[in-house]
């Protein structure tokens, strides 16, 4: 997939849920075969709902965000979604 993709795979995920949230974070994670993403929303209460997916390679990346998975220790990046 596209990293600009991972958009509309957390609409359709917030939709098909019933997920009414007012903060959605994504954890990006490159493996040494695939690339796993955690998305979490939290709502008014505090309450996190998490789900997790995998891709085999994500393209397309911007290229701040690359180039801190590529510097960080874990090979990971935490973004937070409006």
């Amino acid at each position: 997939i596209k990293f600009s993709d991972l958009e509309s795979i957390i609409n359709d995920i917030k939709i098909k849920n019933h997920i009414n949230s007012c903060n959605t974070s994504i954890q990006i994670i490159d493996e040494l075969f695939y690339t796993r993403v955690i998305i979490s929303f939290t709502n008014a209460n505090g309450q996190i709902k998490r789900f997790q997916t995998a891709f085999r390679t994500i393209s397309n990346y911007l290229k701040d965000v690359w180039n801190e998975i590529i510097e960080s220790e874990d090979g990971s990046i935490t973004l937070n979604i409006k």
